[in-house]
């Protein structure tokens, strides 16, 4: 399962939502993508209540069902942990993806293939320019909006990097951001 990007999906009893992101997905799906959506034990289990057979059958998608429900974050924090591709972005359950999100995606991942992070505008937040942080500060300095950075579903990772890192996420599985604390943690060594 070794590709470019891995599409991960943390759900929980949001199966009506997860839909509708299939159904925003199931046609940008390509060789270089994988899918992996992870149910934090949701009472319905997903593999029974996604509607897109073709989807939930194709052989680039994989569904994991938690034993039990480990908690938001650290479903999250799952996804890093078993991402086999270079990058990874961690779509909301509950989000919808432009028809071009993936291609955007992907030509962003050629454009700056040693970037650690890449973030994209959202409706909420539209970036008018291109920010490129070397270090910690850099980066601090250039965040206007801090809900942005913490949204993940807009933040792409360079998992080939930051992997490393996966410890200093799970000592701060406590916060919103565990995410971001492999690219704080990367950008301080870089220090």
């Amino acid at each position: 399962m070794s590709n470019k990007l891995t599409i991960a999906i943390p759900t929980y009893n949001r199966n009506y939502e997860l839909n509708r992101l299939i159904d925003s997905l199931s046609n940008q799906i390509d060789d270089s993508v994988n899918i992996i959506i992870y149910d934090n034990h949701s009472t319905k289990p997903v593999e029974n209540t996604i509607i897109d057979d073709s989807f939930k059958n194709n052989s680039k998608v994989k569904i994991i069902r938690n034993a039990n429900n480990i908690g938001g974050n650290a479903n999250i924090l799952k996804c890093f942990e078993n991402c086999e591709s270079d990058w990874i972005w961690v779509i909301g359950d509950d989000d919808l993806l432009d028809d071009k999100a993936v291609f955007t995606v992907l030509e962003a991942i050629k454009l700056y293939s040693n970037a650690l992070l890449l973030s994209f505008s959202s409706s909420q937040h539209i970036h008018n320019e291109t920010k490129i942080s070397k270090n910690l500060e850099e980066f601090i300095s250039n965040i206007k909006y801090w809900g942005h950075i913490n949204f993940s579903s807009v933040n792409l990772f360079n998992w080939r990097v930051l992997k490393k890192h996966i410890k200093s996420g799970y000592q701060f599985g406590y916060t919103y951001s565990p995410h971001i604390a492999l690219v704080f943690k990367e950008l301080d060594d870089r220090n």
